[in-house]
């Protein structure tokens, strides 16, 4: 099975997206659920929409985000790749159901890429490391203790970021990005030809597979399942 490999652009803002274009209204679902859809600004919120949809900003100025990713109970966590207003994650929740989260706080002293979600735990990384720390049912903030998932990746100074996939079977997937453009002899210089075979795919520009559920782990105990790949910013697995 193979991982499909999506980019990701810096956020700014934070847009919810309802459809079709009825703003705070209630209808019954056909399992007969009380379904509320989501008010939307008159400009949705800045952007262009087909026909049928509507938007509203559902947090704004939150920093430089990276990824995100959302909890079961709509719980907002973003990433932020330097750490802004005292944290480099951003937890956001919406306490009255108009689709705004206004209730925010922020924790852990880092930045970096990569956020995810596996069995009441919230993972993410820094350039050298992947952590994770225990949600806790009602609090915003995980409340356990962080502790270390994936570490001694190595050192490098371009794309260092370390953005990831949790397969939800237990298998946590691990970009390392190439110290290099095309791993040239002199790197980023027009004309200089690539080494061939090249040194840099033994630790890096691929992926490499862990044990989402074990921590203390070095990247020596990785298993290196993709390679050939100069970084991908960001990476998901197909659970389908």
């Amino acid at each position: 099975m193979k991982a499909p490999i999506s980019l990701l652009l810096p956020v700014l803002c934070i847009i919810g997206l309802s459809a079709p274009a009825g703003a705070g209204n209630s209808e019954q679902s056909a399992e007969g659920a009380s379904v509320v859809r989501g008010r939307c600004a008159p400009d949705n919120g800045g952007i262009s929409l087909p026909e049928g949809f509507c938007a509203q900003v559902a947090a704004d100025n939150l920093g430089p985000v990276r990824h995100i990713v959302i909890r079961e109970n709509g719980d907002l966590y973003a990433r932020l790749r330097t750490p802004r207003k005292g944290g480099g994650i951003v937890a956001l929740r919406d306490n009255d159901g108009d689709g705004s989260l206004e209730q925010e706080e922020r924790f852990f002293d880092d930045g970096g890429t990569g956020i995810g979600i596996w069995q009441d735990y919230l993972y993410f990384a820094t350039p050298g490391t992947i952590y994770r720390s225990k949600l806790i049912a009602g609090k915003l903030l995980p409340a356990g203790k962080i502790e270390m998932v994936v570490s001694d990746f190595p050192p490098q100074e371009q794309h260092a970021a370390k953005s990831f996939a949790l397969s939800g079977k237990g298998d946590l997937f691990v970009n390392i990005g190439a110290p290099s453009n095309v791993c040239q002899k002199r790197n980023r210089t027009e004309g200089s030809p690539g080494i061939d075979p090249c040194p840099q795919l033994k630790q890096h520009a691929g992926i490499w597979r862990f044990g989402a559920g074990t921590t203390g782990q070095k990247m020596a105990d990785g298993d290196h399942f993709a390679t050939g790949i100069r970084n991908a910013v960001a990476i998901a697995w197909d659970r389908t």
